[in-house]
């Protein structure tokens, strides 16, 4: 049954009455943010307001929440026939809705579908779809709810705006305003000619701290009908869902160098039945290539259905009449419709549930592609398969039998399951000592879970050590530039997030990577490649790196848990995986601890983190890493009463702190590296030396670095680096006196202004920790404000920028989860270490408290 009430004024959350005008305002500025319209304005209530500021952050009264929220608007206007009115589309991406293990659909700013992975196109991502999906009917004059952009892919390259959709000219939006905070993409449409305004929230059950209804692939759209003319509308609403082949991917030069393998599908074996009892809809299975999905409408409202409308200005136009059939060559595309009725001054919503379900994925991450092993050219000329060949179970299929459950469970439960989201997001929103700013962005750093994560069910090719509970959860490094699976070194960059929220993934993961150590105790550097968490390999890459690597998120998942049973579970493989580590260079005695192994031919093995060159000899960077992973490793040897270890730990750190001092600083800077038997020398400012005391302050763990040289580091970087470009980023690297680099350029990490997002997080969250908190809080909402406002990279988790230049454009890198980093940031404003965030009364126990119960306390 439809749902309408009569809104004369706009409705304001409890407590928000007494807050007027003036106090909002005066939150607004303490956000460093603009105020939204006044909350007195009459009419029935938009989801958000009208007229905020274009991409920019502001501050203002959202349907649902209590109290205000900030967030970004980002405002689309129809276009010409002829012409864009802008030649990048901003935000790049439109917000994905999905969750974990499921898949994302991209719900773009335009009212089109975007990226979709949803039928396991997982790298490179399918589509975009590039059709409108919501239309509306009254009297024979049809609204489409799309303004007319849609977007060309964005591998490696920036984004563009692809053709416009103006074969619907008579029929579109006027304008959009759009506010995503994921797991909700909130629109509101405008035209000038309609008597019915429309906001649309689109939403997927994404909730922290609930990884099993986090693993739900399906989203509920609510369709909110407010009659601003004055008299009774009727008419109808439709929703369009393309076929399963529109999924495919629309990149073909992607990766290693382009596509896995050709996708050959079967021919499509399509079949119809209506939706599961209590919906009104329908349920599509194509047979052939085991995907169905259910559109229905929920709430009781009967629905009429019938093939895909596309971006067919004909077939919407008579939506109010009928849609069109499927036809013998049915792709398995759907549209529905629902009618509607409206009294003047009324708002009526309409509900639709989306449910898709495609249980088994291809290594190779598209479907058709048979199972061909992936061959990649390693160092030295040397072919190695770079995926097993084999098929995964999604654990999405563990928790549902079909898209019909699926579809029943959303329908059932919506209105609790939004409640829950919203709480969660209240939680972060509400928080007194974060910044408007940073609480959006912490929001929406979960949007990685839908296109980058993959959760496999315990089956073959999964050898049986791995436990049925656990799966193997794993994440692609980049599913639109580098089809990488659970990068470990990205798995220690990314911090905490995994083991605040979903405990169990973060278990699963260090699990999988527990079972890739060999005897010497080495740990590979991938699960695999494409979308294969099962073909272990490049051991030998970033190898200076690998001990901590793995040390750091199973000390992390410890100390924000205090689980000790995982804590001597894995004790053993992680001092192992640091002996290894800590013996390559016996030559060097002790001090071997911060200093690269020996360059082996054929291997990666003489590169770190910031892999644009080869290093030698003491190195400051990865040597502080090291360091902190030891002080870590030292913790759990004293937990299980393993003192020799302790000891041993003790004189490594030592040796090397005296290293560093000796061989490595300068004064106001530290060396990058400096090989004493060779002489060679790389002096450069180097914007990441620090990080060593960045991971040991959010751990907790005793610091890398002298107090006094942390301080003329961060002088330095403060008064000459961050100067060097007009938008205050620090380039990974500068000159030694901290002038632009004139050195060499690869164009990938080394420039005069290339910075990487997650080292600027890092750099503003170490200034943060050691007693500079307006200049990292300054430096961190810069970097935000460029990325996010500027740039609209909020749902793209970019990588590299500025290699063009000093623009903080983008250069390499799309969907970058390591950027989940930016979650250390709460524990660093309150001089804390990130576990304390997850004790009782911390941000992130109250996070999870209001996820589970829907309430705030």
């Amino acid at each position: 049954m439809l749902k309408s009430s009569r809104r004369t004024f706009l409705e304001i959350s409890t407590g928000m009455l007494s807050l007027g005008w003036a106090r909002m305002k005066g939150l607004a500025r303490a956000a460093g943010t603009s105020p939204a319209v006044s909350p007195e304005s009459k009419g029935p209530r938009r989801l958000f307001p009208a007229d905020l500021q274009d991409a920019a952050w502001s501050t203002f009264d959202a349907s649902g929440y209590r109290k205000p929220v900030t967030g970004i608007c980002y405002r689309t206007h129809n276009v010409s026939y002829f012409s864009s009115y802008v030649d990048r589309p901003r935000p790049a991406s439109g917000m994905p809705v999905g969750g974990i293990d499921t898949g994302a659909l991209y719900i773009e700013p335009s009212g089109v579908l975007g990226y979709t992975s949803i039928f396991n196109h997982l790298t490179p991502l399918g589509g975009p779809l590039n059709v409108p999906f919501l239309g509306m009917s009254i009297g024979g004059h049809t609204w489409v709810f799309a303004t007319g952009q849609t977007k060309n892919y964005a591998g490696n390259n920036r984004p563009s705006l692809g053709i416009n959709l103006k074969l619907l000219n008579s029929g579109m939006m006027g304008r959009s305003d759009y506010w995503g905070h994921y797991p909700i993409a909130d629109v509101e449409y405008q035209a000038a000619d309609s008597p019915i305004e429309v906001g649309v929230r689109s939403w997927s059950p994404f909730i922290p701290g609930d990884a099993k209804t986090s693993n739900t692939p399906g989203a509920v759209f609510e369709i909110h009908l407010r009659n601003t003319s004055p008299e009774r509308k009727s008419g109808c609403v439709a929703f369009s869902f393309p076929g399963f082949a529109d999924h495919h991917t629309k990149d073909e030069v992607i990766g290693w160098p382009d596509l896995a393998a050709r996708p050959v599908m079967p021919q499509p074996a399509i079949e119809r039945q209506p939706a599961p009892e209590g919906l009104s809809g329908v349920w599509v299975e194509n047979k052939a290539w085991g995907m169905s999905y259910v559109l229905a409408a929920i709430d009781g409202a009967p629905a009429r259905t019938g093939g895909a409308l596309g971006s067919d200005g004909l077939k919407w136009a008579a939506i109010e009449k009928e849609l069109p059939s499927n036809g013998p060559r049915d792709d398995g595309g759907s549209s529905l419709a629902v009618d509607f009725s409206v009294d003047a001054g009324e708002e009526t919503v309409v509900r639709f549930v989306l449910a898709w379900y495609a249980p088994e994925w291809e290594g190779n991450g598209n479907p058709g592609t048979g199972g061909e092993r992936i061959i990649t050219e390693a160092p030295g000329s040397v072919l190695v398969p770079s995926t097993t060949g084999k098929r995964f179970t999604h654990m999405y299929a563990l928790r549902y039998a079909s898209a019909g459950d699926v579809a029943s469970f959303l329908a059932q439960h919506h209105e609790q399951l939004l409640k829950r989201v919203i709480a969660w997001q209240s939680a972060i929103y509400e928080d007194p000592a974060l910044p408007g700013w940073l609480a959006d962005a912490l929001v929406n750093a979960f949007y990685y879970f839908g296109p980058c994560s993959m959760w496999a069910q315990a089956k073959d090719p999964i050898g049986n050590w791995c436990n049925p509970e656990d799966g193997i959860f794993a994440l692609e490094e980049a599913p639109r530039a580098c089809p990488h699976v659970t990068t470990l070194s990205n798995m220690a960059m990314a911090g905490p997030l995994l083991s605040f929220f979903f405990p169990e993934c973060a278990v699963s993961m260090l699990r999988g990577y527990r079972w890739t150590q060999k005897e010497n105790g080495d740990v590979a550097q991938l699960m695999g490649r494409w979308a294969d968490p099962a073909n272990p390999m490049a051991y030998d890459y970033q190898e200076v790196m690998s001990g901590f690597c793995f040390v750091s998120p199973a000390y992390l998942h410890w100390k924000i848990t205090g689980d000790d049973a995982f804590m001597k579970e894995f004790y053993p493989a992680v001092k192992k995986a640091l002996a290894y580590s800590f013996s390559q260079r016996p030559d060097l005695g002790l001090s071997q601890i911060i200093a690269m192994p020996p360059v082996r031919p054929h291997t990666w093995n003489d590169s770190e983190w910031f892999e644009d060159r080869s290093m030698r000899g003491y190195v400051t960077h990865p040597g502080g890493l090291r360091i902190a992973g030891a002080e870590m490793l030292k913790e759990w040897a004293q937990a299980v009463g393993d003192d020799d270890e302790a000891h041993k730990l003790d004189s490594l750190v030592a040796a090397g702190k005296d290293t560093l001092q000796k061989y490595l600083w300068k004064g106001d800077h530290y060396l990058i590296y400096n090989d004493t038997e060779t002489g060679q020398v790389l002096d450069a400012f180097f914007t990441p030396q620090l990080n060593g005391q960045y991971f040991a302050r959010f751990a907790g763990v005793p610091l890398v670095f002298p107090q006094e040289n942390v301080d003329r580091v961060l002088r330095v970087l403060r008064d000459k680096v961050c100067k060097l470009s007009k938008l205050g980023m620090p380039p990974i690297y500068s000159m030694p006196d901290g002038s632009l680099w004139t050195a060499d350029k690869t164009g990938y990490l080394t420039g005069e202004y290339i910075y990487t997002n997650h080292q600027v997080i890092w750099n503003a969250i170490t200034f943060i920790y050691e007693g500079q908190k307006e200049f990292g809080l300054d430096l961190l909402r810069k970097n935000l404000e460029l990325g996010y406002c500027k740039w609209g990279y909020l749902w793209d988790g970019t990588n590299c920028c500025s290699a063009g230049g000093d623009t903080g454009e983008v250069n390499y890198g799309w969907d970058y989860w390591f950027n989940w980093s930016i979650w250390t940031a709460p524990a660093a404003l309150r001089g804390q270490h990130v576990a304390a965030l997850a004790k009782p009364g911390g941000l992130v126990h109250r996070v999870i408290s209001a996820g589970r119960t829907g309430t705030l306390t």
